[in-house]
């Protein structure tokens, strides 16, 4: 039986890309049971999972939707028992590869943010950075030149008043 390979390792619940075993079902010209076996292509939400499966002289590709509250039984089965999960060690490890490549992608771009973020939140670089001291220049100068505004509207303000009182 495929479970009693030493490159299988026994998964607890279905994992994508696991194989999904059947134990009995027909025999053998030897009058051995054969099996089953399936590959998980997708999980649901609700623990039901989409198994493919071939069959030698039957069916050439089938794709099922199993639910564990049917002990993920397979229709027209001719007597199969669900045995467990299994997953080949060579394709944990292709997954567990592409779960790093995929990390280190989030990182890089999330880097990208960080870096892209400062650039645009006060700490500017290049044509930006002489427009930024150019507005806190020109700015500086609008609040150093107010008292002289407010001194000069006054001024004018009581010119006026005087020469139409006069």
């Amino acid at each position: 039986m495929w479970a009693n390979r030493p490159e299988m390792i026994k998964l607890d619940s279905p994992k994508q890309g696991s194989c999904i075993i059947y134990s009995g079902g027909i025999t053998d010209s030897r009058g051995r049971f054969c099996g089953h076996i399936g590959v998980v292509e997708h999980l649901y939400s609700d623990g039901s999972i989409d198994v493919s499966m071939s069959s030698y002289g039957g069916y050439i590709w089938r794709l099922y939707r199993l639910r564990p509250q049917d002990n993920y039984r397979v229709p027209d089965t001719y007597g199969l028992s669900f045995y467990g999960f299994y997953m080949y060690t060579g394709v944990q490890s292709k997954l567990d590869e592409e779960a790093r490549i995929r990390e280190e992608q989030k990182k890089e771009v999330l880097e990208q943010i960080q870096k892209s973020t400062e650039i645009y939140s006060g700490h500017p670089t290049g044509i930006l950075q002489n427009v930024q001291s150019k507005v806190q220049f020109e700015s500086a100068n609008i609040i150093d030149a107010l008292p002289i505004c407010i001194v000069l509207l006054i001024f004018l303000f009581n010119y006026f008043f005087r020469c139409k009182g006069s």
